[in-house]
């Protein structure tokens, strides 16, 4: 007999038997897995209006024109994600010197 819950809606839940799949047939062949819907997206040309014209690029190559306007602005948080994806996220600070106001820091490229 199968074990019966209350839902939130007000139906009933009946949990999947032992060794029972919730999706027997699992994706279709053929099916596109978001990563790839996602870079053919970002690969198309579009055109858009730039600081030198209208200009037609890729949509990932405006994304990016427009992540560098905002850190140009001051926007610490566009900033930082630039410098991540180009040089890595900031593995370790090697040297602070205090009373120079300099700090070494050191970039994980193996994370490229």
């Amino acid at each position: 007999m199968e074990k019966k819950t209350k839902g939130r809606n007000g139906g009933t839940l009946t949990p999947w038997q032992r060794g029972q799949s919730g999706n027997p047939q699992g994706r279709p062949k053929g099916a596109l897995g978001i990563k790839t819907i996602v870079s053919k997206i970002l690969e198309k040309e579009m055109t858009l209006d730039s600081f030198d014209g209208r200009k037609k690029k890729m949509i990932i190559e405006h994304l990016v024109y427009a992540q560098v306007c905002k850190a140009l602005t001051g926007d610490t948080k566009a900033f930082n994600s630039l410098l991540n994806q180009a040089y890595g996220k900031p593995s370790t600070v090697a040297q602070d010197y205090p009373e120079n106001g300099i700090v070494f820091v050191e970039f994980n490229k193996a994370s490229r």
